[in-house]
């Protein structure tokens, strides 16, 4: 009986305090990814049409920040020549593509604005010749026309995770709060499968959509709770040791601490 009681505490554990998810300090954190050769799947073909989701936090009074995206690592005139994203400006959640080669952007906007220390799904889709979209837990939010742009295919690019990148190797709009379950997809996802990504409450569901359309998923559960992802790796559980990620708290070495699940259920 007292082995089976202790079996049955680890169980519990295990069940409910689960590290799942990344706190970011807001100041100079992200999880820098891998960088992607010209004309690969990945780098080419979440250009034309694409989705990109994750669950977050926020946490800091600005709510502000770019949670997760993809930025091509070449800015003409001070802007990304192509990159597609999810942001918060001033309380505001968004998605974004931008092409300085046309100087044209698209950012279909929630005006309703995100609350401290409130889980939200954020999803966002654009497709060339279509629309872009923002859906906030499940719910599709704002919607803006897209022409049919040119797309720049970048000679190198990478995807971000708690902060945007900038030429210089720097970091721009750097996120306060807690990220967890990125994903993206070089397809735009349908209503229905949004709406189950949000409400599910599942860890790794996104590798149950369209899976041969994802590209890349990081649950970041990789590290133990409390502890400090500097320097760690985080994988990408789509195809581990392929645009895997670096944890990097930066200089003021606070910060990128994992945290236990707080949202979702393991299956």
């Amino acid at each position: 009986m007292k082995k089976i009681f202790i079996i049955l505490l680890l169980l519990n554990f295990i069940c409910f305090t689960s590290f799942a998810a990344v706190n970011f300090d807001g100041i100079d954190d992200t999880i820098v990814l891998s960088t992607n050769a010209n004309g690969t799947p990945l780098d080419a073909g979440l250009k034309s049409e694409w989705t990109v989701a994750c669950w977050i936090k926020p946490t800091g009074a600005s709510v502000h920040g770019r949670p997760f995206g993809w930025w091509d690592g070449i800015q003409d005139g001070g802007i990304g020549r192509t990159e597609y994203l999810l942001f918060i400006n001033g309380g505001v959640a968004a998605s974004g593509w931008q092409n300085n080669i046309s100087h044209n952007g698209y950012f279909p906007t929630d005006p309703a604005g995100l609350s401290l220390n409130t889980w939200y799904h954020l999803v966002g889709t654009f497709k060339q010749n279509g629309t872009a979209k923002i859906y906030v837990n499940g719910v599709e939010k704002d919607s803006v026309a897209v022409a049919n742009e040119p797309i720049y295919d970048a000679p190198a690019g990478r995807f971000f995770i708690g902060a945007g990148g900038d030429a210089g190797g720097g970091l721009e709009d750097p996120f306060e709060g807690i990220v967890t379950e990125c994903a993206a997809w070089d397809v735009e996802l349908t209503v229905n499968e949004i709406k189950l990504l949000a409400n599910s409450r599942v860890k790794r569901m996104p590798l149950q959509i369209r899976p041969a359309n994802l590209k890349v998923y990081y649950p970041l559960n990789d590290q133990p709770d409390g502890t400090s992802g500097d320097g760690d790796t985080f994988v990408n559980r789509v195809s581990p040791g392929t645009v895997d990620g670096t944890g990097d708290n930066g200089a003021n070495n606070t910060g990128l601490t994992a945290k236990a699940e707080e949202v979702l259920s393991y299956p």
